[in-house]
C-alpha cells in the first residue's frame, strides 16, 4: 500500500520521478506476491499523479494498494485527495497499511478523526460501510 502526500507548491514531475525510480527498486522483490503487489500500486499511483498538472492548493494526498476485505476478496484502491487545510509535511510510504497522519500548517490545533465515506470504494466494516480513507485534521483551537 503506498501512502503519497505531497505539500501544496512541490512538483508533481518530482514525484513522477522518485516513482520511476521505486519502480526500478521494487522489480528486485525476490516474493512475486509482494513485488507483484507494490509494482500495481506504484503504477496506479504514477497514473493518479497524471492527472495533475500542478499540486492542489492545500496538497495533495494519493492512497493507493489492494486492501482485503472482509468477504477475503481483495479489492484495489486508489484515492487522491485535497485536504481540508495545507499541509507542511510531505511524505512516500509503502506499506501493509495506509499512513492517515497528515499534518495541517497551524501549530495551535486540535486533532479530530474524520471518515470519509464514498459508494465504491473498499468495504472495512461488518455492516459493509464503505470507506475511503480516514484522515486526521485539524482544527485551530
Amino acid at each position: 500500500m503506498i501512502s503519497l502526500i505531497i505539500r501544496p507548491g512541490d512538483q508533481i514531475s518530482r514525484y513522477v520521478q522518485m516513482l520511476a525510480d521505486e519502480y526500478g527498486t521494487a522489480s528486485n522483490i525476490k516474493n512475486r506476491v509482494n513485488r507483484q503487489s507494490v509494482l500495481g500500486a506504484i503504477t496506479s499511483t504514477q497514473q493518479k499523479l497524471k492527472l495533475f498538472n500542478r499540486t492542489p492548493e492545500n496538497g495533495l494526498v494519493i492512497y493507493c494498494g489492494t486492501v482485503i476485505r472482509e468477504d477475503g476478496k481483495e479489492k484495489h484502491v486508489n484515492i487522491s485527495l485535497e485536504p481540508h487545510k495545507p499541509i507542511n509535511t510531505s511524505l512516500y510510504l509503502c506499506d501493509n497499511k495506509f499512513h492517515t497522519e497528515v499534518r495541517s500548517s497551524s501549530q495551535k490545533s486540535k486533532i479530530i478523526k474524520k471518515c470519509l465515506y464514498i459508494d465504491t470504494i473498499v468495504s472495512l466494516c461488518t455492516q459493509n460501510i464503505e470507506i475511503v480513507a480516514c484522515i486526521f485534521l485539524k482544527l485551530v483551537l
